[in-house]
């Protein structure tokens, strides 16, 4: 009696442990706007999310650069 106890009580924990642990949100389930994504497209939008910021950077400070480079060339031309 002890032992079929005991299979009951392990079973209805495993039993428990798999209900609790899968989200309860299905492959139906709409995520946000409608779309579930895959970690490899979160990993894809993460990657390029990493390397936009360095190339927005540098393509700000040419831009600062050429504003000046143009300043200096307009000022040089008024004289």
């Amino acid at each position: 009696m002890n032992r079929w106890l005991l299979r009951l009580f392990v079973a209805s924990f495993f039993i428990f442990a798999l209900c609790a642990c899968s989200g309860g949100g299905g492959p139906d389930e709409a995520g946000e706007g409608g779309k579930n994504k895959t970690t490899s497209e979160q990993a894809a939008e993460a990657v390029k999310d990493y390397g936009a910021k360095p190339i927005g950077k540098a393509r700000a400070a040419q831009q600062v650069g050429q504003e000046r480079t143009d300043a200096i060339d307009n000022a040089l031309r008024q004289n």
